[in-house]
């Protein structure tokens, strides 16, 4: 699941990191990218601390997405 954060700590208008991260482990989501991340997340130190399963997405980031046997008109 593709989430828009913006910081650890509570923000008006965005979830922050942390409650994103209780949502989505109550959700049982099994990977969870982190988008629109704010210039004062730091990058390197929040990735070392997430959860297998979870990351913060990046400027230029590509994802491959299988979607099964599922067959399109």
């Amino acid at each position: 699941m593709i989430a828009s954060d913006v910081h650890m700590r509570s923000h008006p208008t965005h979830s922050s990191i942390p409650e994103t991260l209780a949502l989505f482990d109550r959700l049982e989501v099994r990977r969870v990218l982190l988008t629109h991340l704010s210039h004062e997340v730091d990058y390197v130190t929040i990735s070392s601390q997430l959860p297998p399963g979870r990351e913060l997405a990046f400027d230029g980031m590509s994802l491959n997405v299988d979607i099964g046997d599922v067959s399109l008109p």
